[in-house]
């Protein structure tokens, strides 16, 4: 179907702002589609259709007043956290804080020197 619209003869102007227009039309999608699904899986976070692993995570810590849901707030080095300047936010039901807290524990843990 791409391929038919790209295809399609229209005037220069049309075909012009074909390419932009279709990017942030599948890029709209994407966020409706991956938009609040955040996942922890044994090889990273899955957050927003992009996957962190674990090496770049670099701390986490809980929100002090939740509201409806717990926030927990993640540092990630490199771009992911974009150079650790804002910690990336999850929304946690308050049912599974310790399980999260469980597994951030785990993964993060480093022995001693």
């Amino acid at each position: 179907m791409l391929f038919a619209l790209a295809a399609w003869g229209g005037s220069s102007w049309q075909m012009k702002y074909f390419a932009p227009v279709l990017f942030v039309l599948l890029q709209a999608v994407r966020h409706y589609v991956v938009h609040e699904r955040n996942e922890i899986h044994q090889r990273g976070l899955a957050l927003k259709g992009t996957v962190i692993p674990w090496g770049d995570v670099q701390s986490y810590f809980w929100e002090p007043d939740p509201g409806e849901s717990e926030v927990l707030r993640v540092r990630v080095k490199g771009l992911w956290g974009r150079w650790g300047v804002l910690p990336l936010t999850i929304h946690v039901p308050p049912a599974d804080r310790a399980a999260v807290d469980s597994i951030f524990e785990q993964q993060l843990f480093q022995w001693p020197s």
